[in-house]
């Protein structure tokens, strides 16, 4: 499908999207540019998936000229089990890189884009890697490269990852970073490009959303929990704590979202022990942007530990809404703000949830306080306007010699 003569005509600027189709991450960024009628995005996908996001597909048929599926989606997602089974067997993950990669290859030579823009390192970085090397032509495209939570701040750690991380970097023309730590990590890396202005990469808000009156968090009984466990969560340790709190705090109610299967046995005996004061989700079934932003809305706190984060879209989201947010250091949350936020952020992980609450359940000024500041914070930070100059910075087309 080429599309150069409909960009030609309309002198609109051509984008093609690397980046996790099913992942509520990529939708809020392309959703900054909704309303927006210069940009074309022709969205290809990173990995395997088995269905489009629901926030990404609304987008899509709601704007069918802005945000154009790949020729290369219907295949790769025909393929879902296909790529499982062949890992399964084979025990060889980069059989779907290097599929993609052959794919992508295709995509680059087929319209004269604009920008290519990665988002994540591990899935779009590579595959465009392993394109790279195989491209028997030049192209002219600015590279763009988003990186999300532990893209580089955990995977850099690894020799093999170390390699391939460094390799990307020097191919690329513009940096979006979330805050000053990755800025200096992809320095460190080796990158000597261009970085464009700091900028949250997985989260958006309308002005209506940081305006909105919201009941303080005093007055509200809700403890919403990302419960992940794998390589990077403590859900089953976390839970362990709500549910010792749940025993002691009557009032309280708890809901676990992100649960992943480690988790998941765990998350159905406390909704059993509980009834209608625990409910949980999971990411295999995903609760929406918008029923999610409810529940922030509705929590008193919000709990985030992990060993590897970003900005953290969740600790964002619930300063936004009032909750107050429990975060783990390895979110660099504090690099972009110091004390100009309140968050409870232990720079060593302490499992001891239910000490934590215990002390701070009770502290309704600190609460109600801490609410106040950060959501002032937050409408400073995240608003539209700012927002917006600093995402369309990263599609500036260099004029014509």
């Amino acid at each position: 499908m080429k599309i150069n003569s409909a960009r030609d005509k309309q002198d609109r600027t051509l984008i093609l999207v690397v980046g996790m189709l099913d992942s509520p991450h990529l939708a809020s960024w392309l959703k900054r540019f909704e309303k927006q009628k210069d940009y074309i995005f022709v969205l290809f996908p990173s990995r395997q998936f088995r269905k489009i996001n629901k926030e990404l597909s609304d987008l899509i048929e709601s704007k069918p000229t802005a945000f154009i599926l790949s020729k290369s989606v219907k295949k790769i997602r025909s393929l879902h089990l296909v790529f499982r089974i062949l890992q399964v067997l084979s025990n060889n993950k980069n059989i779907v890189i290097k599929y993609l990669s052959r794919l992508l290859c295709k995509e680059l030579q087929t319209d004269k884009w604009d920008f290519v823009h990665l988002f994540e390192m591990q899935g779009a970085g590579y595959v465009f890697l392993e394109c790279y090397r195989k491209l028997r032509k030049e192209t002219d495209h600015k590279v763009v490269y988003s990186n999300y939570g532990s893209d580089i701040s955990w995977y850099g750690q690894y020799p093999v990852h170390n390699v391939k991380i460094r390799e990307v970097l020097a191919k690329i023309d513009l940096y979006v970073a979330e805050c000053p730590r990755d800025i200096a990590l992809a320095r460190e890396y080796g990158y000597g490009g261009k970085f464009c202005p700091m900028v949250p990469n997985s989260t958006h808000f309308s002005n209506v959303d940081l305006e909105m009156r919201l009941d303080k968090p005093s007055n509200r009984n809700l403890i919403l929990v990302k419960a992940y466990g794998g390589a990077w969560g403590y859900g089953n340790v976390i839970l362990d704590g709500i549910s010792k709190f749940l025993v002691s705090n009557l009032e309280a109610r708890a809901y676990a979202f992100s649960v992943t299967g480690d988790v998941l046995k765990k998350a159905y005996y406390m909704k059993l022990l509980f009834g209608s004061r625990f409910d949980f989700s999971t990411i295999y079934n995903p609760l929406s942007r918008m029923e999610m932003f409810e529940l922030f809305r509705s929590a008193r706190f919000y709990v985030g530990y992990s060993r590897s984060e970003g900005i953290s879209t969740s600790a964002l989201e619930s300063m936004v809404f009032g909750a107050f947010p429990i975060q783990t250091a390895t979110s660099c949350l504090g690099s972009i703000f110091g004390s100009e936020i309140t968050i409870f952020s232990p720079d060593d992980f302490d499992p001891d949830i239910f000490s934590l609450l215990t002390e701070l359940w009770p502290r309704e000024d600190f609460l109600n306080e801490a609410s106040a500041k950060n959501r002032k914070r937050m409408r400073s930070f995240l608003d539209e306007e700012r927002i917006w100059r600093a995402t369309s910075s990263c599609y500036i087309k260099t004029p014509n010699p």
